[in-house]
Order: C-alpha cells, then sequence, then structure tokens
C-alpha cells in the first residue's frame, strides 16, 4: 500500500518518468481490481532484477537474499535516474535517495529479536560465527553497506520505528504515517449493535504475526460466545504455516475462517459488517489493517506495544495477556455506555491518519531536499 501511494503520488507529477523496479513483473490490472489507487501508468515502466530462480520459488524463505538482489541491481542502476526511492526498507543506493522504513531488514539480528521482526529462528540466531557468515553473504550479493544506508532521507511509519531506527543505524527519521483513510467523514458501515458476533485478525500470514498465539486467543473467546464466527484474512507463502494453524485451530474445536485471497471489497464488508478485530502481533511496527478496522468501526483490540498504541488510544482496547483481552471483550459487550465511549474514542483519534496527510508529508520532503518536485 505505501508503494502504491508513493507511485500514485509520483505518476501525478509533471514531466515525470518512473522506473519500478522488482523481482517479478507487475500486474497492473489486478492492483486496478484490488485497490482504488489511481496510478496514471502511463509513465510507470516496470524492470524486473536478476534473481536466481532457484532463490525465487523458495515460496516464504530466503527473502532477505531476493532482496539482497533487488537492492544489487537498484544500486547498479542509480546514477540513471534523477531520484532513487525504496518503498520497503533501507537501502544503499550508493547516493542520496529516499528509503521509507517500515521495519529494519538488514540491522544486527539481536534487535531484530527483541522485537519480533524475526519470523522464523535460525541457526544464524543461535551461532555467531553463522551469522556473520550470512551477514557478510548478504551484504557482498547486495553490494551495500549500512553506512550507505544513512545518506538517505528516511521516513518511517511510526515513532516506535523512529526509535528502532535510530537504535540500529543512528538515522533520524521523520514519522510518516502510512494511514490511508479517504479524507471527509469515515463510512464506519453499519451500527456496532446490527454487526455480526464475528472477530476479524487481518495480516500478512507469516511466522513474525503470533498467529499461533491469535488462534489461542480466539479458542478463549468461543467458550465465551459459543456462537461467534471467527475469520483470518490474509496472504500466505508458507503453506506448512497454514497447515499447523489449522491444526491449531482444531485443538481448540474453533470454526475458523482463513480467507487468503480476499480483495479489498470483502475485506471492507467484512469490516464492517463485524464487531470485533483483535491483531494479536506484539510490536507491530504500524498496523495499516488496524487502521482500516478501527476506520470500519469495528472495536479494535491490539497488544499494549509498538507502533499500534500510536493508532488505538483507548487503553480498553490494549491488552498485555490473552486474559487480560478476553475481560476487556466481555465487559466492552455487556457496557453500553463504555463502548460508545471507547469507540467515540477510537474515532476521534483517527484524523491524523487520512490520506492528505500521507501526500502533504510527502511532499514536504521531496521539496525540502529536491528541487524536481
Amino acid at each position: 500500500m505505501v508503494a502504491l501511494h508513493i507511485l500514485n503520488f509520483l505518476s501525478h507529477r509533471i514531466n515525470v518518468e518512473i522506473f519500478l523496479l522488482t523481482l517479478l513483473p507487475v500486474d497492473w490490472k489486478k492492483i486496478a481490481r484490488d485497490t482504488n489507487i489511481p496510478i496514471c501508468t502511463d509513465r510507470v515502466h516496470n524492470r524486473t532484477a536478476f534473481c536466481p530462480t532457484f532463490v525465487l520459488k523458495q515460496g516464504g524463505k530466503l527473502e532477505l537474499l531476493k532482496l539482497a538482489y533487488l537492492h544489487r541491481e537498484a544500486k547498479r542502476i542509480s546514477s540513471e535516474f534523477d531520484i532513487c526511492v525504496s518503498t520497503y526498507n533501507e537501502l544503499d543506493f550508493g547516493r542520496k535517495g529516499f528509503q521509507y522504513i517500515h521495519h529494519p531488514s538488514f540491522a544486527d539480528r539481536k534487535l531484530l529479536n527483541r522485537f519480533g521482526m524475526v519470523g522464523k529462528r535460525s541457526i544464524v540466531d543461535y551461532l555467531g560465527v553463522a551469522r556473520r557468515i550470512y551477514e557478510k553473504v548478504r551484504f557482498t550479493v547486495a553490494n551495500e553497506r549500512q553506512e550507505g544506508f544513512a545518506l538517505n532521507v528516511t521516513a518511517v511509519n511510526s515513532i516506535f520505528m523512529r526509535n528502532v531506527v535510530q537504535e540500529a543505524y543512528g538515522i533520524e527519521g521523520i514519522v510518516l504515517y502510512p494511514g490511508f483513510i479517504p479524507d471527509g467523514e469515515n463510512d464506519t458501515g453499519e451500527t456496532w449493535e446490527q454487526r455480526s458476533l464475528r472477530f476479524v485478525s487481518i495480516g500478512r500470514i507469516a511466522r513474525d504475526k503470533n498467529y499461533f498465539n491469535l488462534i489461542d486467543t480466539f479458542g478463549m473467546l468461543a467458550r465465551v460466545f459459543p456462537e461467534a464466527k471467527f475469520t483470518i484474512i490474509g496472504k500466505s507463502g508458507d503453506p506448512e504455516l497454514l497447515r499447523d494453524l489449522w491444526k491449531r485451530a482444531m485443538s481448540h474445536d474453533l470454526q475458523l475462517e482463513i480467507l487468503s485471497d480476499a480483495n479489498e471489497a470483502l475485506l471492507f464488508q467484512i469490516l464492517r459488517t463485524s464487531k470485533f478485530y483483535i491483531h494479536s502481533k506484539m510490536y507491530e511496527h504500524f498496523g495499516i489493517s488496524i487502521l482500516e478496522a478501527a476506520g470500519s468501526g469495528c472495536l479494535t483490540f491490539v497488544h499494549d506495544s509498538g507502533g499500534a498504541r500510536e493508532i488505538v488510544s483507548p487503553s480498553m482496547l490494549r491488552y498485555i495477556t490473552n486474559e487480560d483481552l478476553v475481560r476487556k471483550v466481555v465487559q466492552l459487550s455487556r457496557d453500553d455506555e463504555s463502548r460508545t465511549k471507547v469507540l467515540n474514542e477510537l474515532q476521534a483519534g483517527l484524523s491524523r491518519f487520512k490520506a492528505r496527510m500521507f501526500y502533504v508529508g510527502l511532499q514536504k520532503i521531496f521539496e525540502t531536499n529536491w528541487d524536481l518536485l
């Protein structure tokens, strides 16, 4: 979403030609079908970077090595362009560019593990020699240095992430919330009382997103609300993880729905007709799905850590333990006055995340650092 909104911003500037570098060709028809972002593709040219076929075919594995090949090509061709932009984390262009950091990709593994930014631990997390070899290979393939990241103008998605990036690289990032709520009044759909008793969670289905704990939480809630529905929406490149999640759901005798191919229309239709949204990841970087759920009128519960705290201001919607979460769900279900107060407070805090605020911030960054836009 951030990549598409930055492309939209750039594609509507006067006399701008954009070359979009990706690992695989972009399916513009699918993007147009699944989103409402009006990108002027006439001036967007798609290039693909070389990456060995056996690496590309690893599904959800070797993601950092895939990025390394992408970064290698970006640095090789960077001198051809007036402005170089990374919409997915830090990148050494070998010159001043712009990078939007959702979470550091190439920072020290100890720091990434501390904030739950590593999906599945491996030998490199436990053996220092393996970690040093791995980092050497990765940076050699990418042909980049950590010092090169500091050459860029850096935007980050939250105050939480600004602090992480400062610790990782000594870079002072500019907070630019990826808030894409349409301007005007929020369309929150049906009133809360009219909605289905459904608990929804949305996000990339990966091991670092804490889905096993989410299913355990769903199991606890199902015992309190036996008539409730439970839905997970998200794409996954890890079939083994999906099988493990189904097994976990079966162990709770949980009637779980996993939608891995839901388009934007279906996603918002579910949010606008559901009472509850739960985001179980600890130290979430920001959470666009959290913002979408809150903007759609769900009672939106998040773990009391990371960038999610900056979206969900009511303390009644933030939790530490599963037991804490279930207690708050029950309380707000039964107390109409408290629930109305919490929903109003949640909605009042969403004005910072209007789409125009993202574009205003982006314009200021480019105007300050380049005279071409």
